[in-house]
């Protein structure tokens, strides 16, 4: 995000500038979504079209992405790049589409092993023993399939906790600026700052650039500070 006066870099990134964002989208959003669509010529069917498409293509996203379905191409790696070649629908327009920005893509995809696309399509981080223990205690009947079946959903489990989320947090009485995803935020400069193995870190949240896995670290100074104090130890 920039400004014509301010640089946010860091700050871009703290609750109280996330929550002053939301705001304004939320005020702005839908009367420009409003004014959009009659102004701008076959914007409404494009729209009706994009809705209609991810609605379709949804159920073949859920069978191909599916945590055991990936475990079985484990044995077969370019099996799940042929079949990303042809039953992923974004993947499968790409790769046939004969726009010329998507020769990139086309070059990326064909370039990349079918090792190198399923180690980016599945990403495992062990539950921790109080995770382990809450689970247990919720469901202590629950051996195998999934922990939380959902009868609702089309993948047979549920697939977020944004709800459970916004209740814990009115419970908690946490202010509306602590979204789900400063978790992602939070883990990541968690694990940074417990292991300092980058490689581990970016290979858990999915980055390929160091830069990436930057914008998710929140560093404070203690350790900094704990250093300086143990150096003035040192030379006391």
């Amino acid at each position: 995000m920039q400004t014509p006066d301010i640089d946010l870099g860091e700050r871009g990134y703290k609750p109280e500038h996330i929550k002053v964002v939301l705001s304004g989208i939320a005020m702005h959003f839908p009367d420009y979504f409003r004014s959009f669509c009659p102004s701008v010529k076959g914007a409404k069917q494009a729209f009706d079209a994009a809705i209609g498409n991810w609605e379709r293509d949804n159920p073949a996203y859920d069978n191909l992405f599916d945590l055991e379905t990936l475990e079985e191409y484990e044995d077969d790696p370019n099996a799940f790049k042929s079949d990303l070649r042809t039953k992923c629908p974004i993947i499968r327009r790409c790769l046939n589409s004969p726009a010329r920005e998507m020769k990139k893509y086309k070059i990326s995809f064909n370039s990349s092993t079918g090792r190198k696309l399923l180690d980016k399509s599945k990403r495992f981080v062990g539950i921790t023993e109080r995770v382990r223990v809450a689970l247990w205690r919720a469901k202590p009947t629950r051996t195998r399939a999934w922990v939380f079946p959902s009868a609702r959903a089309e993948s047979g489990h549920s697939e977020t906790v944004q709800k459970q989320f916004e209740r814990a947090k009115q419970m908690a009485g946490l202010p509306e600026s602590v979204v789900l995803y400063c978790a992602r935020h939070r883990f990541s400069t968690d694990a940074m700052e417990g292991t300092g193995n980058l490689m581990a870190v970016m290979d858990v949240m999915g980055h390929e650039k160091f830069d990436t896995t930057r914008l998710y670290n929140h560093p404070g100074t203690k350790q900094i500070r704990d250093a300086i104090e143990r150096r003035n130890q040192l030379v006391q």
